[in-house]
């Protein structure tokens, strides 16, 4: 079975800056896997405090987003792969895009939170595009044209049922799926 999303959700922290409001949910990567459940959330938010080098104190404490987390994947887990009895090693689970597309309340917790932190700190500003549901489409295909134009024999159009999640990106999707030795490539 594959299964595929829009775009992925994010890797959340609750932030509480130094001073100010703190926040719940501040994405600040892209979700480690297509469909996260949330599993491992510690060891992510570890690795990416790492790669970042936060400055505990300095810039605030940051910790698990909790329920934030994993939502859409528990969600797959639950209603799609248990009622099939498949696991996710039985199924291969990608999105459209690679990137994460902040919502509106994401971005207003940027803007009004962490943008005037990081003028104060010399931090680099945060660039995260919003939700273009209507252009999704149109932006995956920019994105991944060139690299299934290289491959045309690894693609092929079928018939086969598909789950898919987001109907804006995909009503007008042409479909298409990986023969399965281009699958154990995928991520």
């Amino acid at each position: 079975m594959f299964i595929l999303g829009a775009y992925p959700s994010a890797l959340h922290v609750a932030w509480r800056p130094p001073a100010g409001k703190p926040v719940r949910a501040m994405a600040v990567d892209n979700e480690p896997v297509p469909f996260w459940n949330g599993e491992r959330e510690g060891e992510y938010i570890a690795q990416w405090k790492a790669a970042v080098g936060f400055r505990e104190g300095e810039w605030g404490t940051v910790a698990a987003a909790g329920k934030l987390n994993g939502s859409s994947g528990i969600w797959v887990d639950d209603n799609v792969l248990a009622p099939l009895g498949a696991g996710r090693d039985d199924v291969c689970i990608s999105d459209c895009l690679d990137t994460y597309f902040s919502s509106d309340d994401g971005a207003a917790r940027v803007a009004d939170t962490y943008q005037p932190f990081a003028e104060g700190t010399g931090l680099p500003p945060a660039r995260l595009a919003g939700h273009f549901e209507f252009d999704l489409t149109r932006h995956g295909m920019a994105r991944w044209s060139r690299e299934v134009e290289a491959r045309p024999r690894s693609i092929t159009r079928t018939r086969r049922p598909y789950v898919t999640f987001d109907q804006t990106c995909f009503a007008r999707t042409t479909w298409f799926a990986f023969s399965p030795a281009t699958l154990s490539t995928q991520r």
